[in-house]
């Protein structure tokens, strides 16, 4: 029989039946390099997230025009179009280079 979204089909008189196997989510948090992962992958969304909610604020503070802080946000995105892929570029040629 084929596994249908990792359980097994079980043929029974009344028909076929999926049994799942159960998860064990207390058993994850129980494992401690799990829990440093969360708590690490929590605390890398706020530094990547929190800047851009203050960005405006952070820009009238600093004495840029007001007309200006409002395109703060859609600055920051067009850079990070621009700079990705030359950094992906960048980091796949010195990684393909041999000894």
């Amino acid at each position: 029989m084929r596994p249908v979204a990792k359980g097994k089909l079980v043929a029974t008189a009344q028909g076929i039946e999926v049994h799942r196997p159960k998860s064990d989510i207390k058993g994850l948090f129980k494992s401690r390099g799990y829990t440093y992962l969360v708590i690490g992958l929590c605390l890398v969304c706020l530094g990547v997230f929190a800047p851009s909610f203050y960005l405006q604020i952070f820009a009238s503070e600093k004495g840029v025009e007001e007309g200006l802080t409002s395109y703060t946000v859609a600055i920051i995105n067009a850079a990070s179009t621009i700079g990705t892929p030359v950094f992906t570029f960048t980091q796949v040629s010195t990684d393909s280079k041999v000894g």
